[in-house]
Protein backbone atom coordinates (compact mmCIF):
# COMPACT_ATOMS: atom_id res chain seq x y z
CA UNK A 1 0.00 0.00 0.00
CA UNK A 2 1.40 3.41 -1.02
CA UNK A 3 1.79 5.57 2.32
CA UNK A 4 0.82 9.58 1.95
CA UNK A 5 2.49 11.91 3.65
CA UNK A 6 1.21 13.35 6.64
CA UNK A 7 -1.18 16.24 5.41
CA UNK A 8 -1.73 19.39 7.07
CA UNK A 9 -5.64 19.85 7.52
CA UNK A 10 -5.66 23.49 9.26
CA UNK A 11 -5.45 24.74 13.37
CA UNK A 12 -2.61 22.91 14.18
CA UNK A 13 -4.16 19.48 13.20
CA UNK A 14 -2.62 16.95 11.34
CA UNK A 15 -3.57 13.47 9.70
CA UNK A 16 -1.40 10.85 8.83
CA UNK A 17 -2.87 6.81 7.66
CA UNK A 18 -0.94 3.81 9.18
CA UNK A 19 -2.70 1.37 6.46
CA UNK A 20 -5.48 0.78 9.30
CA UNK A 21 -6.51 3.85 11.30
CA UNK A 22 -6.26 7.62 10.68
CA UNK A 23 -3.78 9.43 13.05
CA UNK A 24 -4.41 13.14 13.93
CA UNK A 25 -2.00 15.18 15.67
CA UNK A 26 -2.06 18.38 17.04
CA UNK A 27 0.71 20.24 16.49
CA UNK A 28 2.32 23.63 17.75
CA UNK A 29 4.55 24.42 15.45
CA UNK A 30 7.39 22.34 17.74
CA UNK A 31 6.13 19.22 19.00
CA UNK A 32 3.22 17.09 19.04
CA UNK A 33 0.70 17.83 21.65
CA UNK A 34 -1.86 15.02 21.56
CA UNK A 35 -3.00 12.19 19.07
CA UNK A 36 -5.78 10.45 18.59
CA UNK A 37 -6.17 7.64 16.22
CA UNK A 38 -9.38 7.09 14.24
CA UNK A 39 -9.90 3.09 13.39
CA UNK A 40 -12.36 2.85 10.58
CA UNK A 41 -15.30 2.09 12.94
CA UNK A 42 -14.68 5.61 14.85
CA UNK A 43 -14.32 7.42 11.81
CA UNK A 44 -17.62 5.99 10.51
CA UNK A 45 -19.02 6.96 13.41
CA UNK A 46 -17.64 10.48 13.53
CA UNK A 47 -19.49 11.04 9.87
CA UNK A 48 -22.64 10.25 11.28
CA UNK A 49 -22.05 12.82 13.93
CA UNK A 50 -21.39 14.91 11.25
CA UNK A 51 -24.48 14.90 9.32
CA UNK A 52 -26.64 14.66 12.83
CA UNK A 53 -25.19 17.96 13.37
CA UNK A 54 -26.11 19.20 10.27
CA UNK A 55 -29.45 17.84 9.99
CA UNK A 56 -30.51 19.62 13.24
CA UNK A 57 -28.58 22.67 13.09
CA UNK A 58 -29.49 23.37 9.11
CA UNK A 59 -25.62 23.66 8.66
CA UNK A 60 -24.42 22.84 4.95
CA UNK A 61 -20.58 22.50 6.34
CA UNK A 62 -20.28 19.39 7.35
CA UNK A 63 -22.21 18.10 4.06
CA UNK A 64 -20.44 15.17 2.58
CA UNK A 65 -20.25 16.52 -1.54
CA UNK A 66 -21.03 13.16 -3.38
CA UNK A 67 -23.78 13.20 -5.68
CA UNK A 68 -26.69 12.17 -4.12
CA UNK A 69 -26.03 14.60 -1.10
CA UNK A 70 -26.13 17.46 -3.85
CA UNK A 71 -28.96 16.32 -5.30
CA UNK A 72 -31.16 16.27 -2.09
CA UNK A 73 -29.81 19.59 -1.51
CA UNK A 74 -30.84 21.02 -4.44
CA UNK A 75 -34.66 19.39 -3.91
CA UNK A 76 -34.76 20.68 -0.79
CA UNK A 77 -33.54 24.16 -2.13
CA UNK A 78 -36.49 23.87 -4.66
CA UNK A 79 -38.85 23.17 -2.42
CA UNK A 80 -38.22 26.28 -0.36
CA UNK A 81 -37.68 28.11 -3.21
CA UNK A 82 -41.32 27.07 -4.56
CA UNK A 83 -43.16 27.52 -0.89
CA UNK A 84 -41.64 31.07 -1.11
CA UNK A 85 -43.32 32.02 -4.56
CA UNK A 86 -46.62 30.53 -3.48
CA UNK A 87 -46.84 32.64 -0.26
CA UNK A 88 -45.13 36.01 -2.33
CA UNK A 89 -47.71 35.35 -5.23
CA UNK A 90 -50.89 33.36 -3.74
CA UNK A 91 -52.49 34.41 -7.28
CA UNK A 92 -50.21 32.51 -9.27
CA UNK A 93 -49.77 35.75 -11.84
CA UNK A 94 -45.81 34.75 -11.33
CA UNK A 95 -45.40 38.70 -10.29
Amino acid sequence: MKKLPKEYLGDGLYANFDGFQIELTAENGLNITDTVALEPSVYKRLREYAKAINKEYNLAYFEENDEAEKERLIKERNKYEDEASRLRYPDNTGR
